[in-house]
């Protein structure tokens, strides 16, 4: 089942939080909703590359974090399910260990505008670059513009209090 297939989920264009709140190694989770109605979801940031998951272990249907925003194993080098020891796979939520080999997470769209992340319209990625973002955002900003002739030093009639003797 795809991520916009399942009931209680948030819209595509809820804000998740801005990309600089969530660090590299970290995890946050999200939640919508509340009582029977609950939706979890939670981001991770690895290798320079931010994904999202479903926060519910294909096995059992509990949330991987028994700890509050706990994911990963000790070497942070898997998720971890909490309540029965399932790894998964960072990059696509694969599981190698556990209860449910050979199942996945179910991989959340999401996307980036104007520093903040937000869930994806259907289609959508489940990852963003990081790296890749801060080029282009850098590459997009608007530049000062460049100063005029007459206000270099040593132009136009007035002085630049700086003497060259």
């Amino acid at each position: 089942m795809s991520f916009h297939e399942l009931p209680g989920r948030p819209k595509a264009g809820t804000a998740l939080c801005r990309l600089d709140e969530i660090a590299e190694d970290e995890a946050r989770n999200f939640r919508f909703g509340g009582g029977l109605a609950l939706f979890q979801l939670f981001l991770v940031r690895k290798a320079g590359v931010v994904r999202a998951y479903v926060n519910q272990c294909p096995h059992a249907r509990t949330p991987l974090d028994w700890q509050s925003e706990d994911f990963f194993n000790r070497s942070k080098t898997m998720l971890l399910c909490g309540t029965h020891g399932a790894l998964f796979r960072i990059e696509d939520g694969y599981c190698v260990r556990g209860p449910c080999p050979g199942q996945s997470l179910v991989s959340v769209p999401i996307e980036i505008v104007a520093g903040e992340i937000r869930i994806a319209e259907p289609g959508g990625r489940p990852e963003v670059l990081v790296e890749v973002l801060a080029e282009v955002s850098a590459e997009t900003l608007p530049r000062a513009p460049a100063e005029a002739p007459s206000e270099r030093a040593g132009g136009g009639s007035g002085s630049s209090g700086v003497s060259g003797r």
